[in-house]
């Protein structure tokens, strides 16, 4: 929690990798689209009125979804290390 950059970038691959490695999950509660992106295989996402979605990760994740996870419009930008997203 409240980490730099660097940082949670860092923590949460080495607990992706340590899980993996030994065959085992990783539960990871996150509320930044962008380091779940980077690192969940898996998504869950909760709704205000009592929905939700779950399911691999680029299927459930998306502009619609995230808007309205978010309650705010969400742009989808491709970078040179996968999907980005942004605040419209």
């Amino acid at each position: 929690n409240h980490l730099d950059l660097k940082h949670q970038v860092a923590l949460l691959g080495t607990l992706r990798e340590r899980a993996t490695a030994k065959g085992h999950a990783l539960l990871m509660v996150l509320h930044d689209v962008n380091l779940a992106a980077r690192h969940c295989d898996h998504a869950l996402l909760l709704f205000d009125d009592g929905e939700h979605v779950a399911g691999p990760f680029k299927k459930v994740v998306d502009e619609a979804a995230l808007t309205r996870l978010y309650g705010h419009p969400v742009l989808r930008v491709e970078g040179p290390r996968g999907t980005a997203w942004l605040p419209d």
